[in-house]
């Protein structure tokens, strides 16, 4: 008979969680619990500021700030433009990315990791600069569109216009396409196609089978990433700001216009009511996805019997799913950077003929420099990356270390606390932050607020849910004996995640910090509405220069922005497929 033996504090420790705790094991809880503290002060932050009849930091509690606003008819047309904003988007993200899912995962369509790639790449062209390039193309009074449409057929007007719901719809249903896709992908990959071919045999065509077997075990993958982009499309401000331009109010603009408004008229306490109900509607949404898991059992597909992925032949319809899919790319990326290239190498938008040619001029990329602001703006913009990317990852690995490697009492609502930023929108805990800095300065005198500090705070808060689900993912897969084996060994949890878990999982690590700093360097919302004369990055700089109606050098720096985004995710796929020092992790038996 085999018989297990364990250091007595080890047994201990799992008796008695709260007793027995090394050094290492509190340094990880420190960092995950102050950081979900933190996220709560925001959340409460948030709550408390919709009650105070001023100022933050005034005296006084009431109940006004939700009466005028309830008496208002803005509030409820803000709710329904969000409604028609949020429904439509997801709508186009289900026509293309649910298709295109199938396509690359399940058929034997040619070209699939180029298409990955392709629309891995289409995460990092940011929504405002979708949105600039649809304005360049579909504007009733520049867009190249419309005036292709009068020269060529004569049409009395501009038939196009990108202003409006539709157009805040169509930019944001493109733009979050990508999302879903891989947010689905993976359960996509993993179904048995036995339950497919059952219903081939029983007389169903490819077309139904799809429909009537495939998208409704697919059901929770899909409502959990309809979950998450309803909320993004919501709670997106670049997109409805440009296209809409405050004459048609949605929720993220008149919070927005109530913390910064060129006219004047601002009213944190307003724009915590709307943060409020902004919080209350992801919250609704987390709980109603929760539901859904608990009938989990039932879109279970993967058994440990005669389970065997396969490919669906698509014969000749593969040119028509490869024409689909090239749809979808032209739109989402290859038409938007075109334009705004055009636009950048032209001195005033014209429409693209040989005629043209000679008149394109490399000014706008020359003086890239110069109209981004140059060294403090760089600067900016690197601290703000490199440091998110490196605290994102760092404090999601200390959650994860509690939430899945420990047995410490709370770990579950530690985790729960996590995912908090995932349903709550960025613009609200920004708006949170700009509370927080006022209170800080207006009490301690620390200067927080106008820094790059509280930026980096408010991307920090909104990526640690993505950080958090690649390191439980990550750890999830080391077996526990590897920290009981280091353990008996005398190493300390701090040795054990320095010289074994955090190699082993290097590559889990190195993929979040990338993304990180990518979608970091793409994030706009947050930074425009805690920006100020000090703390400028370039996404800001880039919506400055759009509204003051220097679209040729806000191309250009659009474009290179992109560039270099692109640049930096291809090293790095390289990097990952060629294995180099991500797969030199030390054998754990060792």
């Amino acid at each position: 008979m085999a018989v297990t033996v364990e250091p007595a504090d080890l047994a201990g420790a799992r008796r008695h969680p709260f007793r027995f705790i090394d050094g290492g094991t509190a340094v990880f809880a420190i960092i995950a619990w102050v950081a979900a503290g933190f996220i709560l002060v925001l959340m409460g932050l948030i709550v408390w500021m919709s009650f105070v009849p001023g100022l933050p930091g005034d005296p006084g509690f009431t109940l006004a700030n939700y009466g005028d606003l309830f008496g208002q008819r803005t509030l409820y047309k803000a709710f329904g433009n969000s409604a028609v904003i949020g429904a439509g988007t997801i709508a186009i993200n289900l026509i293309f990315a649910v298709p295109i899912a199938w396509l690359v995962e399940r058929t034997d369509m040619p070209a699939k990791p180029l298409i990955v790639t392709l629309i891995a790449v289409s995460v990092l062209i940011p929504g405002f600069l979708k949105a600039m390039a649809w304005i360049l193309l579909m504007s009733p009074q520049i867009g190249m569109v419309n005036r292709l449409a009068i020269d060529a057929f004569g049409a009395a007007g501009p038939p196009f216009n990108i202003y409006g719901l539709g157009g805040v719809v169509l930019v944001q249903g493109l733009t979050f396409t990508p999302e879903m896709f891989f947010l689905i992908s993976g359960s996509m990959k993993s179904l048995d196609p036995s339950l497919e071919e059952a219903a081939q045999a029983a007389g169903a065509s490819r077309l139904k089978t799809l429909l009537r077997v495939t998208v409704p075990l697919m059901r929770p993958a899909i409502l959990a990433a309809v979950i998450y982009n309803l909320v993004a499309a919501v709670s997106l401000y670049e997109v409805a700001a440009l296209l809409l331009g405050g004459r048609i109010p949605v929720l993220s603009t008149e919070l927005f216009l109530n913390v910064r408004s060129a006219g004047g008229s601002i009213n944190l306490a307003y724009a915590a009511v709307y943060a409020v109900l902004m919080m209350g509607l992801g919250l609704i949404a987390l709980w109603l996805y929760g539901r859904v898991l608990k009938r989990g059992d039932q879109f279970a597909v993967v058994s440990g019997k005669a389970y065997r992925p396969a490919l669906v032949p698509l014969g000749r319809w593969k040119w028509a799913g490869l024409a689909y899919v090239g749809l979808f790319l032209f739109l989402t990326e290859f038409l938007p950077l075109l334009t705004l290239l055009w636009m950048s190498l032209l001195r005033s938008l014209e429409l693209p003929s040989f005629h043209m040619l000679s008149a394109i001029r490399f000014d706008q990329y020359v003086r890239v420099w110069t109209t981004v602001g140059g060294w403090p703006v760089l600067s900016n913009t690197i601290l703000l990356t490199v440091s998110t990317a490196i605290l994102a990852t760092g404090v999601s690995l200390a959650i994860s270390m509690i939430a899945v490697r420990s047995k410490l009492r709370g770990r579950g609502v530690l985790d729960m606390i996590a995912m908090m930023p995932h349903v709550v929108p960025g613009i609200a805990f920004a708006f949170a932050l700009l509370v927080f800095g006022i209170l800080l300065n207006r009490f301690l005198h620390i200067p927080l607020y106008g820094s790059v500090g509280i930026i980096l705070l408010g991307v920090l808060v909104e990526r640690i849910p993505y950080c958090t689900r690649i390191t439980n993912a990550a750890l999830l897969q080391l077996h526990k004996e590897i920290d009981e084996a280091a353990a008996i060994c005398g190493a300390t949890r701090l040795a054990t995640l320095g010289r074994i878990i955090a190699p082993l999982i290097a590559p889990s690590l190195a993929y979040a910090a990338i993304w990180v700093a990518l979608l970091s360097l793409r994030e706009v919302t947050i930074p425009l509405l805690l920006s100020g004369p000090s703390n400028t990055v370039v996404s800001v700089r880039v919506w400055t220069l759009w509204e003051t109606g220097q679209y040729g050098a806000a191309s250009a720096i659009g474009v290179s922005m992109f560039a270099i985004m692109a640049v930096l995710l291809l090293i790095a796929r390289y990097a990952f497929q060629a294995g180099g020092w991500l797969r030199r992790a030390p054998d754990p038996a060792s």
